[in-house]
């Protein structure tokens, strides 16, 4: 698979795993009490849409909704109602997505967003996006972020990693991430250098503890 790189200079968010049309999803994640997945659909839609402006950048990453090929046009209705440009990540349940994959600027199953942010001395940061939590990335001990769904939740980030899960259940509001949230997610990690992917030495990273409390 040839490697997939997009450099973004505006609003960008991230989010997965909404799982639109999925009923059993209400059992299984305790945080959606909603009365069926029809109001679920609506509650997911106003809060993205609420949040995410027109225009702006969306990187999906993946296990949008529970249909069926025969039912696509039942989600290209839903992915026009959302607002942004979508970049879209395949997840496991993303059959229905393929067939659909001229409605997002983008579709792929891994893909690398180079971000403007001159708060890093490069001017940039890169972030290393899959529906999977990956072991290691490209560049990782660099400075690359990695981000990621599939889990809802459920999944522990080692702490020696500059990773986070961004599916729309790990998110308070269950909305999809901002950067500067996932920017200061990472920042909130004491055991890692965010400009550089590098292990603080401990002395830093006990310094880093206490400038936090």
């Amino acid at each position: 698979m040839s490697r997939n790189l997009t450099k973004v200079d505006e609003p960008i968010y991230f989010t997965s795993d909404t799982h639109f049309y999925h009923r059993r999803i209400l059992d299984f994640c305790p945080n959606r009490v909603f009365e069926d997945e029809y109001e679920m659909n609506t509650e997911l839609v106003d809060r993205w849409n609420a949040k995410v402006s027109e225009n702006a950048i969306v990187v999906f990453l993946g296990d949008f909704c529970w249909l069926n090929t025969n039912k696509k046009e039942m989600a290209r209705e839903l992915v026009r109602s959302l607002n942004g440009r979508i970049h879209f990540i395949e997840g496991n349940h993303d059959d229905v997505m393929y067939s659909l994959r001229n409605e997002f600027v983008s579709y792929s199953q891994i893909r690398t967003f180079k971000i403007k942010d001159d708060t890093f001395k490069s001017g940039w940061k890169s972030i290393e996006c899959c529906h999977y939590c990956l072991d290691t990335w490209n560049k990782m001990h660099y400075g690359t972020w990695h981000i990621f769904g599939h889990s809802h939740g459920k999944h522990i980030t080692p702490k020696n990693r500059l990773s986070m899960e961004v599916g729309i259940d790990c998110h308070k509001n269950m909305e999809p991430f901002s950067y500067d949230e996932i920017k200061q997610y990472m920042l909130n990690n004491k055991n890692v250098d965010i400009e550089t992917g590098q292990l603080l030495p401990i002395m830093k990273r006990i310094g880093k503890w206490f400038n936090n409390y």
